[in-house]
């Protein structure tokens, strides 16, 4: 039975509701994957739980692009190298989502499946 109150009525519904049902909002066409990541000043600290392709949007307010940034995965370091903005980049991030608080001036792209085998096969066993 469940009751409702409102206003000091009560409401009593008897009947009973169907089961909650589970599903997908987007098809899943490969194995997910389980990201945390954070940030403090130019060091990336990511933990993955497999092996994929990470992707990382620069901002010019969150690093500072006059230092080496440096991607921690997993507690191992697998970048630490200068990065440079890129107004070709931007001036596309733009006209892609029109969002002037989300001109990302530099990309980095990180394939962790030649940064990382050896590593995270003995990590996730």
């Amino acid at each position: 039975m469940f009751e409702y109150v409102d206003d000091g009525e009560t409401l009593q519904l008897s009947e009973s509701f169907n089961p909650p049902e589970y599903f997908w909002l987007l098809p899943r066409t490969a194995p997910s994957v389980r990201v945390d990541a954070s940030v403090d000043g130019n060091v990336f600290d990511i933990e993955v739980n497999r092996l994929c392709l990470l992707r990382l949007l620069l901002h010019r307010e969150v690093i500072d692009f006059t230092e080496p940034v440096t991607v921690m995965v997993n507690g191992i370091e697998v970048f630490h190298e200068p990065v440079s903005e890129d107004s070709t980049y931007a001036l596309e991030t733009f006209l892609s989502n029109r969002d002037r608080e989300r001109i990302y001036t530099a990309e980095l792209v990180l394939d962790l499946e030649d940064l990382l085998p050896p590593l995270m096969l003995e990590a996730l066993d």
